[in-house]
């Protein structure tokens, strides 16, 4: 039974564009701010970063109401 909840945001994230590796970003950011997943870790990352990475977007000045 889980008896504690830590919280940890990872600093120098990178700004993620069309078609990046988005695992191997986070990974290396882990890394590189001293964090390691362990069994039972939750990770938590925004949606547009998953978004951005597989060109899920669109441009709103293309955008033209009706």
């Amino acid at each position: 039974m889980m008896d504690h909840l830590t919280l940890q945001a990872v600093k120098n994230f990178p700004i993620i564009n069309s078609g990046d590796d988005l695992v191997s970003i986070i990974c290396d950011n882990l890394n590189e701010n001293g964090l390691h997943l362990i069994e039972g870790d939750i990770l938590v990352i925004a949606q547009k970063f998953d978004s951005k990475a597989q060109n899920l977007f669109v441009d709103l000045r293309n955008v033209r109401p009706s």
